[in-house]
C-alpha cells in the first residue's frame, strides 16, 4: 500500500524519521500487497511437492513467484504460487461440524497372520468392532498388489514406482477414491487424501514394534505380538477420522514391517 504525501510538513517528517531527501511529491511504501493476492499470511491451500494432493496452510515468506509454506499438520515446504489457491479466510476460520460417527466398518481392533512360516506376511485376518475382513499379498516386487476385503466393500492397493524402491509408495483404491500411503524412510510414512494426511511413524527409534498413527483427530497405537505367528494389537484413538485413511495406514505398517523389501 502507498500513501502520498505533499507539502512542507510532510517533508520535514520525512527527514526526520528516514534520513532522506525530502521531496514535494513522494511515495512511502508501508507493506507489499500482492496484486495476486498470495501474500504473507494468507490462508491457501498448495499441491503437496507439486505433484500431490492438495493441504491447508499459510504463507510464510514470499519471493517472486516462490512461497515458502506452513501447512496446518507441522510440514514446510517451498513451492511456486501456481501450485497454491487462495482460501477465503471466513471460511478457514470456520469450525468444523462435529462428527457423530465415523465412516466404514467399524474401528480396526487386530490384525493377526493366518500362518506360520516364512510367507505369513502375505495373509492377514482383520478384526473389526462390526465384523472381519482380510488382507491378502499377490505377486512379488514392483508388480505385487494387496487386496483388502471388508465387510461390503473391497479395496486394492498397487505399487506407485518401480526400481529398488517400489515399496516406498502405494495407491490404495476404494469405491472410485484413492489415498496415496508414501514412506519418507522405512520408519516414517504418510497417507494423504484430497484434503487430510495421517503420520505414521515408530514410537522409538530403532524398535519396529510400536508405531504411533497420528492426525488432527487424535491418535493410534499399534503393537506387534507374537514371533512366527504375529499380530497387531490396535487401540484407536482417532474418533471420527475415515475408516480407510486408518486402514491405509496400518497397511504402510505391515509393509514397512513384515514384508520383504
Amino acid at each position: 500500500m502507498f500513501f502520498l504525501i505533499s507539502g512542507k510538513k510532510a517533508t520535514r517528517g520525512l527527514r526526520n524519521l528516514c534520513g532522506l531527501a525530502a521531496a514535494t511529491l513522494m511515495l512511502i511504501a508501508t507493506g507489499p500487497i500482492q496484486a495476486d493476492g498470495f501474500q504473507v499470511g494468507t490462508p491457501v491451500k498448495c499441491k503437496w511437492q507439486k505433484v500431490g494432493n492438495y493441504y491447508t496452510g499459510k504463507i510464510a515468506r514470499r519471493n517472486g513467484n516462490s512461497v515458502f509454506i506452513q501447512y496446518d499438520d507441522g510440514d514446510t515446504e517451498t513451492t511456486e504460487i501456481q501450485y497454491c489457491k487462495l482460501i477465503d479466510p471466513n471460511q478457514a476460520n470456520k469450525k468444523p461440524a462435529p462428527v457423530t460417527n465415523q465412516t466404514g466398518p467399524g474401528s480396526i481392533q487386530k490384525l493377526e497372520a493366518r500362518s506360520s512360516g516364512s510367507d505369513n506376511w502375505k495373509d492377514w485376518s482383520i478384526r473389526l468392532s462390526g465384523g472381519s475382513g482380510r488382507l491378502t499379498a499377490n505377486g512379488t516386487g514392483q508388480h505385487m498388489t494387496w487386496n483388502i476385503e471388508l465387510p461390503g466393500q473391497d479395496v486394492k492397493v498397487l505399487t506407485c514406482i518401480q526400481g529398488s524402491q517400489w515399496w516406498t509408495k502405494w495407491q490404495y483404491r476404494y469405491g472410485g477414491n484413492q489415498l496415496i500411503a508414501e514412506a519418507s524412510s522405512l520408519t516414517e510414512w504418510k497417507i494423504d487424501s484430497t484434503y487430510n494426511r495421517l503420520k505414521v511413524r515408530t514410537r522409538w527409534s530403532g524398535d519396529t514394534d510400536e508405531w504411533i498413527i497420528s492426525g488432527k483427530k487424535g491418535e493410534i497405537k499399534v503393537n506387534r505380538r507374537g514371533g512366527s505367528w504375529p499380530s497387531w494389537e490396535i487401540q484407536d484413538n482417532m474418533p471420527g477420522e475415515d475408516f480407510h485413511m486408518k486402514m491405509a495406514a496400518i497397511f504402510a505398517i505391515i509393509v514397512a514391517t513384515e514384508m520383504p523389501h
